[in-house]
């Protein structure tokens, strides 16, 4: 998601969604803007932020609006660059390690978040446009003989179980769109069907 960030021509989704996100918010249309960046981690089920400078805790509670992360920092930003620096600084924190398949593998899924504020001058007023773009990057599942986890011992043990948790989240996942999709597409959609988010 990130590309190299120290090479614009091949930078990642998040720099150019960021940068095309600054670039419209420089039109006159809008008098004045806000826009705040979060980082959420899911690491062997665990969520963890990558943008507080400490270790704040995150928990997932379900609200009124529907499943909310509790702890989860808010950092305003006021550029692409501002965006690129907070990518940096949440590389250093993000779960990767080595597999047979990849030297840089990622442990974990990601969401990172930007939400705008902008307001809008019309004839009859002032009006604010809200709006949350969710980019989010998913480890890819492994199997054990090609990720060379046939043996489990020493730190090949937390590879295992980070392998394990992974693919769990995935095939969830999998099941969550599969029910969505039967749902949408039935003429009279069930409404005792459990969805398993969790």
């Amino acid at each position: 998601m990130e590309g190299d960030l120290t090479d614009p021509s091949n930078y990642g989704v998040i720099p150019r969604a960021s940068q095309a996100i600054f670039d419209n918010l420089r039109s006159p249309q809008y008098s004045k803007y806000d826009v705040t960046c979060s980082y959420l981690e899911i690491y062997n089920e665990d969520l963890g932020d990558l943008l507080s400078d400490g270790n704040n805790k995150v928990t997932m509670m379900e609200g009124k609006g529907g499943v909310v992360c509790r702890g989860l920092s808010e950092v305003s930003v006021s550029s692409s660059a501002d965006v690129l620096s907070l990518m940096t600084r949440a590389q250093q924190k993000r779960h990767i390690g080595e597999t047979k398949m990849n030297k840089q593998s990622s442990r974990s899924h990601c969401i990172f978040t930007i939400k705008v504020a902008a307001a809008v001058e019309c004839p009859d007023g002032t009006f604010t446009l809200e709006g949350k773009l969710h980019m989010v990057d998913l480890a890819g599942s492994e199997c054990a003989k090609s990720a060379g986890m046939e043996k489990t011992t020493g730190n090949q043990a937390a590879r295992e179980r980070e392998r394990m948790s992974i693919n769990r989240s995935l095939l969830t996942l999998g099941r969550v769109i599969s029910i969505l999709k039967e749902q949408s597409q039935s003429k009279k959609p069930s409404k005792n069907v459990r969805i398993p988010y969790r």
